[in-house]
């Protein structure tokens, strides 16, 4: 996307604020929403053209006046998925990837307003969609846009009943999915799951298939799945993820912690889970180091406080400044949303704000002026180890091909850190950049695994170089390559 220079100067057209405040444990979803869809709108070819054009482009029934469209566009009127979907399709956004991270979003940080798709179908045309989204699946084409539409369909009062064979199939196709993708199709395929685990009738099913999953041997990346378990409703989840952060070790341990963190945010845990939770986790503080006595901190923190205090730090609202200083030099707009977001993402006690923020900025097209700005930060050696661990997280996240250079540079002469950031943001691209193998990046990070992801997500002929007989190889070689949602669009779009 290329900002259209001829907004310069006029704030106005980011009247939207999130007026919620930096302490408070919630946000303001509608005015994030609305500042995603402008911003993809304004720095789109549809930039320039005014309201009553890009209605006529837009075509969506839900919005039919500039009023309307304002009220969409600034947060304060309602914003259906059908809009969503619209925005996504007009502006060449793979399907559902906009809706996936806005949908996260709100189910983590103002639950109260996340989407239901309204009944506007009788349910024999609902079943029919069901069956189509159905054939996709099965025939490998799913998108994150499939997967959240046939959560629509089977979740809720309304919720459309399948054979437990055939959710079975879906489920296990999903988690390898998620599994397999990275960023906005991770997104829309982590939104899809989340929202059957908090279903009560399919809660247990997900549970089941989640840890089956990330049980077999190989699995990659397996956190990212057991996540979804801080979404689940699933009778006695706490007590068994409680269970799992005492008696598991790295990938499955980061699991249950981050499952667990989500748990607590929803504030309905059972008093005697948390008294004993709160035991544990003082023994970790007391008896172990590293990242283990890190995540136990920081469970500690939530339960003593869900709702996060204090303001940003000084550091943080100097660096949010830098980042908004050439943002502005870019999209010639003040805009305070994103000042907002990025403060966020510096700066805030609650890992899940912070997270969010930056999946966010990762969505909007200011993506690659902040990567570059990440970058410098993260080159000039200036930043303290707790700035330079938040640094690295929104460059991960937000970096794209333009910063090839800059990244190959820091994976070439950076130290450890830097060359193992650099090395797990270009292994999240559908391609390397030209001459740089799986092979490059595990001998530059001394990780034998990630230079194995690599290989399997890139679908790289080198796969079988790292050794046929470990069990990460097979699992990939069995799963296939990274998913591409716009590959499998003109798929089924020819």
């Amino acid at each position: 996307m290329v900002w259209q220079l001829g907004h310069r100067g006029r704030s106005r057209l980011f009247a939207a604020t999130d007026l919620t405040r930096f302490e408070d444990a919630t946000v303001d979803s509608r005015v994030r929403t609305a500042w995603l869809l402008r911003s993809s709108r304004l720095a789109s070819e549809f930039g320039n053209e005014p309201d009553r054009a890009w209605l006529a482009t837009l075509r969506d029934p839900a919005v039919r006046s500039t009023p309307t469209l304002t009220r969409v566009e600034d947060g304060s009127g309602k914003i259906g998925i059908g809009t969503i979907h619209r925005y996504e399709q007009q502006l060449g956004v793979t399907a559902g990837a906009l809706r996936g991270v806005i949908d996260s979003m709100t189910r983590a940080l103002d639950w109260r307003r996340l989407r239901v798709v309204e009944p506007e179908r009788d349910r024999a045309q609902r079943a029919r969609q069901l069956n189509v989204l159905d054939a996709q699946i099965m025939a490998g084409l799913a998108t994150g846009r499939t997967w959240t539409d046939a959560a629509d369909l089977l979740t809720g009062d309304g919720g459309l009943s399948i054979l437990d064979r055939t959710r079975e199939e879906w489920l296990q196709t999903l988690c390898s999915e998620l599994l397999r993708s990275t960023r906005l199709e991770q997104a829309a395929r982590l939104e899809a799951l989340c929202r059957l685990a908090a279903d009560p009738s399919h809660a247990d099913a997900v549970e089941r298939t989640v840890r089956d999953v990330a049980g077999q041997p190989g699995c990659p990346r397996k956190h990212n799945l057991l996540d979804v378990l801080g979404d689940s409703v699933a009778p006695g989840i706490v007590t068994r993820l409680v269970d799992d952060l005492e008696t598991t070790s790295g990938s499955d341990h980061f699991g249950a912690y981050l499952a667990l963190n989500c748990q607590l945010a929803y504030g309905e845990t059972d008093p005697l889970v948390r008294t004993r939770l709160q035991r544990l986790l003082d023994a970790t503080v007391r008896d172990s180091d590293g990242s283990r006595a890190a995540f136990a901190r920081s469970l500690r923190r939530r339960l003593d406080s869900p709702t996060p205090a204090g303001p940003a730090s000084p550091a943080a609202v100097r660096d949010t400044r830098t980042y908004v200083r050439a943002a502005y030099r870019e999209s010639g707009m003040t805009d305070p949303v994103l000042q907002r977001l990025v403060l966020e993402a510096l700066g805030h006690d609650h890992a899940e704000r912070r997270h969010h923020a930056v999946v966010l900025l990762g969505a909007s097209p200011y993506r690659d002026v902040i990567a570059r700005v990440a970058l410098d930060a993260l080159r000039s050696g200036s930043l303290s180890p707790l700035a330079r661990s938040r640094t690295a997280y929104i460059a991960r996240e937000t970096a794209g091909h333009e910063a090839t250079d800059a990244l190959l540079r820091m994976l070439r002469d950076g130290n450890r850190e830097q060359r193992v950031l650099a090395a797990s943001t270009l292994l999240s691209w559908k391609r390397p950049p030209d001459g740089l193998s799986p092979a490059t990046l595990a001998e530059r990070t001394g990780s034998h695994d990630l230079g194995i992801d690599a290989a399997g997500l890139w679908g790289h002929a080198d796969l079988g170089t790292f050794g046929a007989d470990d069990p990460r190889v097979r699992w990939w070689v069995h799963a296939g390559p990274m998913v591409d949602d716009r590959a499998r669009e003109a798929e089924v779009d020819g």
